[in-house]
């Protein structure tokens, strides 16, 4: 969670080559950017060969949200100090990490280690970036051999953290290192606070709130905004929701410009349908961090819900421009563009999520779905049989594959599909109403009329439904049912008009 979340270096900044690079740094730990960037400006003037003013200008313009200038300071001050060039690859590589660009990350932290195999920061940095990415054994190798270059703590709770996502082999070994770092946080109660972060990070709530409330009852820590964000945060997670609430409000009296807390706020409010509020979080999230991809995507996962697609759409897109090969937000876009009848831009975006996740659970059935809607059965028969590979008891994909059988009129293996579907999801509307469709082709009007009433009970305003229902009484010669039918669709349609 918090730990593996790297800030960028400033060790740079201590080193005193000049009145200006001095005067900038201490305007730059006070927090004075404006001023810092222009000590920083005028001492890369004065000495523009040096790569260590555009280091320091890179690290400000980084802290001050204008990414593209930051990574083009880092670069020219690789380029005058190559091949070395650590602090400031370091800073690139960070830099790449905080903006989603893991990659690039990995590229710079990799060429680090190759010139000092002993860099701590750039092993720690790397093991982190594969535990994200998923190779669990590779951050743990890293992570490791980070550790023989010291004890520090970071490395250690990191290491917690990919000995609990690698599972039952490793086991022995997070307990082993859970102990030694719960015997450190004994004098250190921030310690405590990031085991509980890690636990948390893993799922194990319970314990993870014991070790946060235990560094805030230690002393000193107790009046920080870390442990009472963190606080909201698993009691969120717990769904203790008013708890949380009353900690992250806790958490913004102490530190009102914090964006994180803003983020978790505006969750817990959409989770009691507050919607307005809900916005307002996530906006007031994204005027503090403007580069910060997560608050456009949760701003957009609540015009969603909303069923505000034109705004959701913008939202993600926003999220995607600083975040470019996120596979959440490719799919978030993908699904708004899905709801909101854009079937061709939805395609695209759900295959460039594919592109990035191709196992993932879920991708395939709305690639197949938007297919299906464009008219190709055939071609969304193919995605939702990738769909049944990774899930194949999943009752939406099997009624999805049956309408595509339905629409190749394959009407035998459609409805085999069908009546599974109903097996696992009895009261799912659609595959009732796809089976008195294919009833209504076989003149079975019977069976078409009894699917078709059950899928009007589960949802009175389908007007699809309704329509069938009346051709099937209508097609059956039972004339005043088929009446009947069509006074309810007329009804349906008229409260939809209005």
């Amino acid at each position: 969670m918090v730990i593996c979340f790297l800030t960028l270096l400033i060790s740079m900044a201590q080193v005193e080559p000049s009145d200006l690079y001095r005067k900038a740094a201490v305007l730059l730990e006070r927090g004075e950017l404006e001023a810092a960037e222009l000590a920083a400006e005028e001492a890369v003037g004065r000495a523009p060969s040096d790569p260590r003013g555009y280091n320091l200008l890179g690290i400000i313009r980084s802290r001050r949200g204008r990414v593209a200038e930051a990574e083009a300071a880092f670069e020219q001050a690789i380029q005058l100090e190559a091949p070395r060039a650590s602090a400031a690859r370091y800073n690139l590589g960070s830099l790449y990490m905080q903006t989603g660009r893991r990659a690039q990350a990995r590229a710079q932290f990799e060429q680090i280690l190759k010139l000092d195999p002993a860099h701590l920061e750039a092993s720690l940095s790397l093991g982190v970036l594969y535990l994200r990415d998923g190779e669990i054994a590779r951050a743990i190798e890293r992570l490791e051999r980070a550790r023989l270059f010291g004890s520090d703590e970071r490395v250690m709770l990191a290491l917690l953290n990919a000995y609990l996502k690698g599972g039952e082999g490793y086991r022995a070994k997070a307990r082993g290192l859970q102990v030694e770092i719960e015997e450190r946080g004994r004098s250190q109660p921030r310690l405590l606070y990031e085991l509980g972060t890690v636990l948390a990070e893993n799922n194990k709530l319970e314990p993870a709130l014991d070790y946060i409330e235990r560094a805030g009852a230690a002393g000193p820590l107790a009046a920080r905004f870390d442990l009472e964000y963190a606080r909201a945060l698993v009691l969120y997670k717990l769904g203790r929701k008013a708890e949380a609430e009353n900690a992250v409000s806790k958490a913004l009296l102490l530190d009102p410009a914090r964006a994180e807390a803003y983020r978790l706020k505006g969750l817990l409010l959409a989770a009691r349908d507050d919607s307005a509020g809900a916005l307002d979080a996530f906006m007031r999230a994204i005027e503090i961090e403007p580069n910060r991809a997560e608050g456009y995507f949760l701003l957009g996962e609540e015009y969603s819900r909303q069923r505000r697609y034109v705004s959701a759409i913008e939202a993600y897109a926003r999220a995607l421009a600083l975040e470019p090969e996120n596979f959440k937000y490719w799919s978030a876009l993908g699904n708004a563009y899905y709801y909101s009848g854009d079937m061709v831009r939805a395609l695209e975006a759900l295959e460039r999520a594919r592109a990035l996740a191709p196992g993932a659970a879920g991708i395939n059935y709305l690639i197949g779905m938007s297919k299906l809607k464009l008219g190709r059965p055939a071609d969304a028969a193919e995605a939702l049989g990738r769909e049944l590979e990774i899930d194949p008891q999943n009752p939406q994909v099997l009624a999805a594959l049956g309408r595509c059988r339905l629409e190749a009129g394959e009407l035998e293996a459609a409805e085999g599909l069908l009546k599974k579907s109903l097996e696992l999801s009895p009261n799912n509307i659609e595959p009732y109403y796809d089976l008195g469709r294919l009833y209504i082709k076989r003149q079975q009007f019977d069976q078409a009329i009894a699917a078709l009433s059950r899928a009007v009970a589960l949802e009175p305003e389908h007007r699809e439904a309704h329509y069938q229902l009346y051709l099937a009484f209508a097609r059956s010669g039972r004339r005043g049912e088929a009446e009947r039918a069509l006074a309810k669709l007329r009804e349906v349609e008229k409260r939809s008009q209005n």
